[in-house]
């Protein structure tokens, strides 16, 4: 059975409402308070009952690592994604040669090669399948009809952890099932099932709008 975390459901709720993460960034929000506001909420996630003392405490373990979540949301909250459909994903025998393409996540088609111990990763959108021979014998496993999220972020993504498993928190908190994630500098690809594509999509694009408040000029009333 798989168990959500009490404190990734609570970091998920702050994430998920720019009021509340805006006033718990300041600082301005009461821990017991909070807990017993968010209580409900946590509950529905969990699918258990919980108790204010266990959501506070929580809550406290969160704000003891604040700094490192500010800095996600810097790099989040500065980021461009993109989406798109029609990818196909092959994991296929390590002596596998692509024919056409290298890398080109930057271009206008999506063509990604990963090798790894005893096997290589290929990620192609439609136009690039037609153009690249794949012999049946090198394939181990295809995936079809997944979409492909591309996050663009500034350089400063390299030196910050935990901004991928921020993105699998979340997205993982909205039940969407991550089929691969891949990191290259600033770039991170994140392929899903094409049906839900537009889910995840403004999932993240929640994320880097709640991000924006959080680092963006403050105006004052």
């Amino acid at each position: 059975m798989n168990m959500k975390s009490s404190r990734l459901v609570i970091e998920n709720i702050i994430e998920s409402d720019w009021r509340i993460n805006q006033a718990y960034r300041l600082g301005l929000l009461n821990n017991r308070r909070l807990a017993q506001y968010i209580k409900p909420e946590v509950e529905a996630e969990l699918g258990r009952k919980t108790s204010n003392a266990a959501v506070n405490q929580a809550l406290y373990r969160l704000t003891r690592e604040k700094p490192r979540i500010e800095e996600n949301k810097d790099v989040l909250g500065e980021s461009s994604l993109k989406l798109q459909d029609n990818i196909s994903l092959y994991y296929l025998n390590e002596d596998f040669k692509q024919v056409f393409f290298e890398s080109e996540t930057g271009a206008r088609n999506l063509s990604i090669q990963v090798k790894g111990m005893g096997l290589n990763t290929l990620i192609l959108d439609r136009e690039s399948r037609q153009k690249t021979r794949i012999p049946n014998q090198k394939v181990i496993k295809k995936l079809e009809d997944l979409s492909a999220l591309i996050l663009t972020s500034p350089k400063e993504i390299v030196e910050i952890p935990g901004v991928i498993a921020k993105l699998m928190t979340v997205l993982g908190a909205n039940k969407i099932n991550v089929v691969e994630v891949f990191s290259s500098y600033d770039t991170t690809v994140i392929l899903v099932e094409q049906k839900q594509s537009m889910k995840a999509l403004e999932t993240i694009r929640k994320l880097i709008r709640n991000s924006n408040y959080s680092t963006g000029p403050q105006i004052n009333p």
